[in-house]
């Protein structure tokens, strides 16, 4: 089957006040994802960035204490996602 162009994804908790469309036709330059940042934690929360490295696993330009995106509601550009 064909796949969309893009997926919102929204949490169970998240209450919707108005028309999402506005989402759906955010411009995405081109990015695989559009999302908030979220600063109250960092990708070393996550990531084991050491084990990477001892994998021989490349974070490329990645730092451990840059902010993670709100997981709660992002839109994902399929195309560009699949190119990663």
């Amino acid at each position: 089957g064909e796949l969309p162009q893009r997926l919102i994804y929204l949490d169970t908790d998240v209450l919707l006040l108005d028309d999402i469309g506005a989402l759906w036709k955010t411009d995405m330059k081109g990015l695989p994802a559009a999302a908030v940042e979220d600063c109250s934690q960092s990708f070393e929360l996550y990531i084991d960035f050491a084990e990477m490295e001892e994998l021989g696993l490349k974070s490329g330009s990645l730092s451990p204490k840059e902010c993670v995106f709100n997981r709660g509601i992002f839109v994902m550009d399929v195309t560009q996602w699949k190119h990663l």
